[in-house]
């Protein structure tokens, strides 16, 4: 569940008290200070009163809503409330009387759906400034006092739409809203910190080189920069992960096989090798099956290794004796053989189609729209037929012809071009990408300095390259690179941006930017 989007009436500047048919209080001409007119004998003569805007951050970018109540005048016995409720409270009850509400009260004791308050603090008095705030991100509400920080009194409080309110219940009593600020309580302060304690929990997302790398590929072979491409080192396929290696299972012996028989395939699990902390005789005989005879040297195969002397021939009873090269299995402790895994190298990337790309590209890029037209339509033919494709570069043409200073010759350009386009629209870079009527570009002709008319933007190189972009992306729509991996990236990124500023930053008007 998200925080409720509210959408506040645009003829209300600032928030102020909600007006309210109430015969137990009076809402005074500012609209921000309060007074109980009540008997006040019992809450049943209770008054709630709330804002008239619900809560929303105190800027684009704070996380943090606040506001501050000064007592005025109040008696001794403490009834006063103050906190949060929801669109549906009972006006006639007291912040934190239901499970939408929360509140503190003047004996310093914070409610929520109860009638038993849990004690939180020392009690207000006349002259007291009592601030309740909220932080959206950790979905806490926190209260201060003559600009000190009580803390955090609720956390984990359900995301839905609240609105500042006090209630009263002593005859006389008063109070005076402060929903703008300057406040008592240093706000400003924990909105940084809070809004830093953000920042610094997404910068310690660990975040793989390998994703990076890939993205950056995928990025220049999207938009067909062969070029930069060709410099940028090729990704490795992905492999799978290789099995880890138990030490339990690298066998430490006195006797090693060179690089001679070093790919002899003997069983790493065997018990007798690992008991006798030697090559036992079955791995012995199956190394000497494996092993080119070339001078006698005598090795029992009907006993067991003897202890370890620097001739082998001393350690050896020759009773039933073969003939075999052991040249290269000698004696050394502790020595452990591990294979390392061949790894296959890359497969070698198809560039040719990113090259003819980069080559309409920068054709685009030096305003070459004709030879650009024809490099397109000899090698993706399909592209004749499509709409958005031939506009763009008829447009781009006819600016060219512009930047050259040859109206005349732009005149008969569009009426040959564009006139059978001129209610259709086109992107162009004004800063962000617009859709153009085809007419409205065409009302470069009306200027006689159209590079510092109202559309000068179209004359600057920008808007090669958004011409650029549109043909490139209607060339990969053609292939199986039909998605750039980095703008998806970008959409999901905007789609998690919507969300965070409906579940955090709730009814602010104005704009706000996760920056990454």
């Amino acid at each position: 569940m998200f925080f409720q989007m509210h959408q506040p009436n645009k003829s209300e500047e600032l928030p102020c008290l909600h007006l309210q048919n109430s015969s137990n209080v009076k809402i005074h001409q500012d609209r921000l200070t309060v007074t109980y007119t009540g008997k006040g004998q019992n809450l049943a003569d209770i008054a709630c009163v709330r804002g008239s805007h619900s809560i929303r951050p105190l800027s684009p970018t704070s996380p943090v809503y606040y506001f501050e109540v000064k007592i005025n005048i109040t008696l001794q016995r403490p009834t006063l409330y103050v906190g949060l409720i929801d669109e549906s409270f009972q006006l006639s009850k007291y912040p934190g009387a239901s499970k939408r509400s929360y509140g503190i009260k003047a004996d310093g004791k914070v409610y929520h759906n109860s009638t038993q308050g849990r004690d939180f603090c020392q009690k207000f008095a006349s002259g007291d400034v009592i601030g309740c705030g909220i932080i959206f991100d950790t979905q806490e509400i926190f209260f201060t006092k003559n600009g000190v920080f009580l803390g955090s009194a609720f956390k984990g409080i359900e995301p839905i739409e609240y609105y500042p309110a006090v209630a009263l219940l002593t005859p006389q009593e008063s109070v005076t809203f402060n929903f703008s600020g300057p406040f008592t309580y240093d706000v400003d302060s924990l909105s940084v910190k809070e809004a830093t304690r953000i920042d610094n929990e997404v910068l310690s997302e660990n975040i793989s080189s390998s994703e990076l790398h890939e993205l950056v590929h995928d990025y220049l072979k999207y938009n067909g920069y062969y070029q930069t491409l060709l410099n940028f080192p090729n990704l490795n396929p992905k492999l799978p992960a290789a099995e880890p290696v138990s030490l339990s299972k690298q066998r430490s012996y006195s006797g090693r096989v060179s690089e001679k028989v070093g790919s002899i395939d003997i069983n790493p699990e065997c018990e007798k090798c690992e008991k006798a902390q030697k090559i036992c005789e079955e791995c012995l005989r199956q190394i000497m099956q494996n092993v080119e005879p070339v001078s006698p040297i005598k090795v029992p195969l009907t006993s067991p290794f003897g202890s370890r002397q620097n001739s082998m021939s001393d350690t050896f009873s020759f009773d039933r004796c073969n003939s075999i090269d052991l040249s290269s299995l000698y004696m050394k402790n502790n020595e452990t053989v591990i294979e390392e895994p061949e790894i296959p190298e890359p497969p070698l990337e198809n560039l040719e189609e990113t090259k003819i790309r980069s080559e309409i590209r920068q054709l685009i890029m030096q305003g070459l729209i004709r030879e650009a037209r024809d490099l397109i339509v000899m090698n993706y033919p399909a592209l004749e037929s499509n709409e958005e494709c031939i506009i763009s570069l008829h447009v781009q043409e006819f600016i060219e012809i512009i930047k050259k200073g040859e109206p005349y010759t732009a005149l008969d350009y569009a009426k040959r071009y564009l006139a059978s386009f001129r209610e259709k629209t086109v992107f162009c870079r004004k800063d962000v990408d617009l859709s153009v009527f085809v007419w409205e570009i065409i009302g470069l002709l009306c200027y006689n300095k159209p590079e510092e008319s109202v559309l000068g933007y179209l004359l600057m190189p920008s808007q090669r390259e958004v011409t650029a972009d549109v043909v490139n992306r209607n060339i990969v729509n053609l292939s199986e690179l039909a998605v750039c991996k980095l703008d998806v990236v970008m959409k999901q990124m905007l789609a998690l941006q919507a969300l965070y500023m409906e579940k955090q930053l709730r009814a602010s008007d104005s704009q706000f930017n996760l920056l990454i």
